[in-house]
């Protein structure tokens, strides 16, 4: 929770920075670069995620969650 709104935050102050240095559609292809990189690295590298379908991924959550 704290890294999202660290990363909102950081979000926030550079967008008008680079809004006036680059310009729209080059600051949306930056972010949409960024969040292409950010699913590979979940779905690749977090080990919860790890080469498993959203389907797994449900049913352990699910099976986990009943047990509280």
């Amino acid at each position: 929770m704290v890294f999202n709104w660290g990363f909102n935050f950081l979000i926030g102050m550079f967008f008008p920075i680079l809004l006036a240095s680059i310009g729209l559609g080059k600051i949306f292809i930056v972010f949409g670069l960024i969040g292409i990189g950010a699913f590979f690295f979940v779905r690749n590298l977090v080990p919860e995620t790890k080469q498993r379908s959203l389907e797994e991924i449900e049913v352990e959550f699910r099976g986990s969650a009943n047990t509280l």
